[in-house]
């Protein structure tokens, strides 16, 4: 019988190490399957990000530098947003159109000289159309010049640390306008946070100055996508092809970055595809801390008995679908301290992991200073002892 026993212990464990590999082969082979799928795809540079951490789901050669073209003016649409939020703009102010934003070429709603267009549409113009004359009418009235725009543009790169970002104009007609996969996602990114823009950039047409302009959105999935939050399709003759769409679903908000692709069609298809892919593999998890994480602790020879604590922030982060429930919690926690306890010590770490990978860590510290007991203070704890009896 104990034979018979160990036999189907054996069998069971060798079930569920079978299991796990073929597991773990499934996982290899799918990881293959994707990065395949990405290098066969016509696209000289691709970016996935979630945007709320800026966490990289998918990338091809996501940092070659290259013009970005109309993608440039996601810098003049954030601007326009956080002025609207601020107080700086109105939807409804009158922007008059200078000499250099009614002289500028390629796309626009020929906008003359001397004319009054209201903020919001020389927004639309460029959300939905693209227009040149249009955008440096905006950044020339958001920054003063379309010089002190670049200025600003650049500076506002340096903040967010976007190191292959360059802006020479504000409408990407330069050739030294210039920037990755990866940093035009962080720039979207940073765009969808202003909801205000959303309905500018999903919109499919509208028109501007009384209908003497007509405009069409070139990204088609503003029109078919499901959760689509924007952002631009565009082509320019130094890179091709290119688009920046966003789309959010249970609570998750992806931006795709292409750059570069063969034709119009194929430049949506590979949006489209890297947002269904990254909806099916990956979702946001809310950690929840546990009391026990931060319960007091004992303080030995100290002025107080116990030293209340507490943990570093616990922030939403983007894992595999599914990983979650494999994941095991590695909880470490000193039990005593010795005295004098310096606020912000370090006395625990908790460790979330799943399989290899670390879904999240953070450390438990001390939330006061808890000085050594000295004669005075012992004597005066006594006498409360005493009196409390």
């Amino acid at each position: 019988m104990k034979i018979f026993k160990r036999l189907l212990g054996f069998l069971a464990a060798a079930a569920v190490a079978v299991s796990s590999a073929a597991g773990a082969a499934g996982e290899i082979e799918k990881d293959d399957e994707i990065y395949a799928m990405l290098e066969a795809m016509p696209v000289a540079g691709l970016a996935v990000i979630e945007c709320g951490s800026g966490k990289m789901l998918y990338e091809k050669a996501a940092t070659e530098q290259m013009p970005m073209g109309h993608l440039a003016k996601l810098m003049t649409l954030l601007f326009a947003a956080e002025s609207l939020e601020n107080g700086g703009a109105k939807i409804d102010d009158l922007i008059t159109v200078s000499d250099n934003a009614g002289s500028k070429g390629g796309i626009s709603v020929w906008l003359e000289r001397g004319e009054k267009i209201s903020f919001e549409e020389a927004l639309k113009a460029v959300t939905v159309s693209n227009a040149n004359d249009a955008c440096t009418a905006l950044a020339e009235y958001l920054s003063g010049s379309e010089e002190s725009f670049v200025e600003q543009a650049n500076s506002r790169c340096m903040e967010l640390g976007l190191k292959a970002t360059h802006f020479s104009d504000c409408c990407g007609l330069e050739e030294n306008t210039v920037s990755n996969a990866a940093e035009i996602a962080l720039i979207s990114a940073e765009l969808v946070r202003h909801e205000l823009l959303t309905p500018f950039v999903t919109c499919w047409m509208d028109q501007v100055r009384e209908g003497k302009a007509q405009l069409v959105n070139r990204n088609r999935l503003v029109r078919t996508y499901k959760g689509i939050r924007g952002l631009k399709e565009c082509y320019n003759d130094g890179t091709g092809e290119c688009a920046a769409a966003a789309a959010e679903r249970g609570g998750m908000t992806v931006a795709v970055v292409a750059l570069g692709c063969d034709t119009q069609d194929s430049c949506t298809q590979i949006c489209k595809k890297m947002l269904d892919l990254s909806f099916e593999h990956f979702s946001v998890f809310r950690p929840i801390a546990d009391e026990e994480w931060t319960a007091p602790i004992p303080v030995a020879g100290g002025v107080r008995d116990t030293v209340r604590l507490t943990a570093d922030e616990l922030r939403p982060i983007v894992v595999s679908k599914g990983s979650t429930a494999k994941a095991e919690i590695e909880f470490k926690k000193t039990e005593v301290l010795q005295a004098p306890v310096k606020k912000g010590t370090v006395v625990g770490t908790v460790v979330c992991r799943s399989n290899d990978e670390v879904l999240y860590s953070l450390s438990i510290r001390a939330a006061e200073d808890v000085e050594k007991m000295n004669f005075r203070c012992g004597f005066l704890k006594l006498v409360y002892n005493l009196l409390s009896f």
